[in-house]
């Protein structure tokens, strides 16, 4: 059957025929068809289930790269553009797989030719403005269109055979497929240049899921597989890697081992790598840092250090340096002198874990003395005790040591270079701890509050006993040493002779006060009987000062209770004359007359009033000297000159008198 075209669609036909085609626009119609409709992965798929491992893969149809380059596979489509012999034939395609690629060579030629047709159409139809058109030639272009699309769908059925009677090329070899499906052909071929690219990806033996399995692997749970270590290639590979990097002084983050280990020829997941990182932290190979800080295997954070992308940069993997067992042994040695009562085990971290104990409960310990007994506000009513240097001293060497307590190495390091300090300070703290718990602060404190309590005026009293004045001076010396340790033992002989003799001194003194006192104030109430005159203050001021006498508990204290006698003896005397005085004062006599209306009235005449006099007091001690009496002439000599002076002083206070007391 015979279609007749007219004139029109000739004319149209013949300029679709002329029209130039870019075989560029050709290989992306290609690679359309088969990156997006037979084959559409971006990435191959290698395992199953969470542990499946994805390839990125780079696609190419002939040289061009269609979409992005992953750096991944190479799988390349050969097509009727590749003069594939030309270029050397099979050998040629061999050589250039075996540089890690999968090349697909097309042989059959209907597919490029449907495509071009089709871009031929779409080229032209393209050139023409369709709304000016008039409805036939609009028609005819629809017509076109329809044709395209059919073409491009032939296209890709005739591509598919292609591939399917394809000639392949594999990493250096000639590849026969055994799959019949053009997807599955070029999947199989894909899964076998991983076989033969990444020749390193089956040292991963057992995948792991998620972080919890990282972090537990980090902290000492062994991984198995059929009885054996689990990934010990990988991990030999990498704990190599770690070595020879360690020997070039060259750091390594973990982002560059990611990039290392995920490329050719090892192709490990992400989260494979970080476990083989976290079992090398487990058996003591390598060590990480972040900022700075090294890491501990039981730290939460691991698996996030080892596989975000926002910290593996900054995350630095190195190879761990194993301590000695000779330098373990020093350190082991030192800890067992410095915590007797603690054992130490001689392995690596297990030496590392108690000994970190260790350090923070001693530090805990001195913080904790600082804090209850070096308080400085308790210094207001009290000497600080001795020691606080000492344990000042002890928390920074602790502290100083567990700073580097996540370092293994440099924590027994810093032991063994602290060995000196470590043992004077056990040395210097065991008196500190037996002057708090044992007896001694107790003693300090009772000589510190006697010290404290006899001043400088209650001392003359202890002059010419050299025995007191000598312990004194002990007590003195010893509680402003800062360690007076050794002398504490001469610290209770000492107070006890003081306080023994300033007790006896206190009894003496305390019962002549109160003699003193009970004669004074029997005096006093003789006289007041004598003038028939009451006291109503001098009971209780009695009381007062007696009271004051038995409370007094130094020697000062009691010095100042005769002051007080004298001082009310005075007011007493004064008090008993004023109101004697007053009860003799002679009643006025005289009267005055007063004439009114020849009345007479008398007046008692009023006479001006005199202010009471104001005796001058004399103190008897001002008047009378100093002088040792033998005979009786000499008592009458002393009271004669007594007597001249208490005459003078009355002349001249005449008329107000004199008070002596």
């Amino acid at each position: 059957m015979y279609t007749f075209l007219t004139d029109e669609e000739q004319d149209i036909a013949r300029a679709i025929h002329d029209t130039p085609v870019d075989t560029a626009q050709i290989t992306r119609k290609i690679g359309a068809v088969v990156f997006d409709e037979i084959f559409p992965n971006k990435k191959l798929r290698v395992g199953k289930g969470d542990c499946a491992n994805d390839f990125p893969i780079d696609r190419y149809v002939d040289e061009a790269v269609y979409g992005n380059a992953q750096n991944g596979l190479k799988l390349r489509l050969m097509t009727a553009l590749s003069d594939v012999e030309a270029e050397g034939g099979a050998q040629r395609l061999i050589l250039r797989s075996a540089n890690g690629e999968a090349i697909c060579v097309l042989k059959d030629t209907a597919y490029y030719d449907a495509l071009e047709e089709a871009s031929r159409i779409e080229r032209y139809i393209m050139t023409q403005n369709v709304q000016v058109l008039s409805a036939t030639t609009r028609l005819i272009l629809d017509n076109r269109r329809k044709e395209q699309r059919q073409l491009e769908v032939e296209a890709a059925e005739l591509l598919k055979r292609a591939i399917q009677d394809a000639d392949f090329y594999v990493a250096g070899t000639t590849f026969m497929p055994r799959s019949s499906g053009a997807a599955a052909r070029l999947t199989e071929a894909l899964e076998t240049l991983v076989e033969n690219v990444y020749t390193k990806l089956n040292y991963i033996d057992h995948n792991v899921r998620d972080d919890a399995e990282v972090l537990a692997i980090a902290r000492g749970a062994a991984q198995s597989f059929d009885g054996l270590e689990a990934n010990k290639r990988a991990l030999e590979d990498v704990s190599q890697y770690l070595e020879v990097q360690h020997q070039r002084h060259l750091e390594i983050s973990m982002q560059e081992l990611q990039h290392r280990y995920n490329a050719i020829p090892y192709g490990w997941r992400e989260i494979d790598i970080a476990a083989v990182v976290a079992a090398l932290i487990a058996s003591q190979r390598a060590q990480i840092r972040y900022q700075g800080q090294l890491i501990a295997p039981t730290n939460s954070a691991l698996a996030d250090l080892l596989r975000q992308r926002n910290k593996v940069a900054n995350v630095k993997v190195e190879q761990r340096v194993i301590v000695s067992e000779a330098q373990r042994a020093q350190a082991q040695r030192i800890l067992k002198e410095i915590f007797p009562q603690e054992s130490f085990p001689l392995d690596e971290d297990g030496l590392t874990r108690s000994a970190k104990a260790a350090f923070e409960q001693l530090q805990k310990e001195l913080q904790d003395l600082l804090d209850r007994e070096f308080n400085r506000s308790t210094y207001i009513n009290r000497r600080p005790y001795p020691g606080r240097l000492i344990v000042e001293q002890g928390i920074k060497l602790c502290k100083t040591i567990v700073a580097q307590a996540n370092d293994p190495a440099a924590f027994i390091k810093t032991i063994r270079d602290n060995e000196d300090d470590l043992y004077d300070f056990s040395d210097d703290i065991g008196p500190v701890r037996q002057f708090f718990n044992g007896g001694q602060r107790e003693w300090f404190d009772r000589a510190d509050e006697l010290i404290s309590s006899i001043n400088a005026s209650e001392r003359t009293y202890f002059a010419g006993n050299s025995e007191v004045e000598q312990a004194l001076a002990t007590i003195s010396e010893v509680l402003a040493k800062d360690d007076p340790y050794k002398q504490l033992k001469d610290i209770p002989a000492c107070v006890n002779m003081v306080e023994q003799e300033r007790n006896t001194l206190l009894a003496q003194k305390r019962n002549d006060i109160l003699d003193q006192l009970s004669k004074t104030f029997d005096e006093i109430e003789s006289a007041a009987q004598e003038e028939g005159v009451t006291l109503s203050s001098a009971g209780d001021r009695r009381l007062a000062l007696k009271n004051l006498a038995h409370g007094a508990k130094s020697l000062t204290e009691l010095d100042t209770i005769p002051l007080n006698i004298a001082t009310y003896r005075d007011e007493a005397y004064r008090e008993i004359e004023r109101r004697k005085a007053a009860r003799e004062k002679p009643k006025p006599a005289t009267t005055s007359v007063t004439v009114t209306d020849h009345v007479v009235h008398e007046q008692p005449i009023k006479e001006p009033l005199r202010p009471t006099p104001e005796p001058k007091r004399i103190k008897l001690s001002n008047l009378c000297r100093p002088r040792t009496l033998y005979t009786p002439d000499d008592i009458q000599a002393y009271v004669e000159d007594l007597r001249t002076r208490l005459n003078s002083e009355l002349t001249k206070n005449n008329d107000d008198g004199i008070f002596v007391s």
